[in-house]
């Protein structure tokens, strides 16, 4: 998976060595913990439910829960971070390269 090849890569730490203008961010403490946390709530999903999220309801987020050893608190916050990203991506689509670069932080 993704995940697997990120640590294969030095983690999330390593990663965001790689990125152009990122260096000031090597200090932050990247959890990996969470990142395992993450990759087990993600394993526990069916593919249809890592397909479509929105068939999660609130039995099979228990269910996820139990067979990734997380809560069910861990499973809605992971599901409505991905919600927000999904958000973020589709706006990033809608823009042109100028309105891209215009809402880049700056520094990078």
């Amino acid at each position: 998976t993704q995940l697997k090849q990120m640590r294969s890569m030095g983690g999330l730490a390593g990663l965001v060595g790689l990125i152009p203008g990122m260096n000031r961010l090597k200090d932050v403490n990247l959890d990996e913990k969470r990142l395992t946390r993450i990759e087990a709530i993600i394993n526990s999903m069916t593919p249809i439910e890592r397909r479509r999220p929105q068939v999660l309801n609130g039995s099979r987020r228990k269910r996820i829960a139990r067979g990734s050893g997380t809560a069910v608190t861990d499973v809605n916050q992971l599901m409505k971070q991905f919600q927000m990203m999904q958000k973020m991506m589709k706006r990033f689509g809608k823009m042109n390269k100028r309105q891209l670069l215009k809402n880049l932080p700056l520094g990078m």
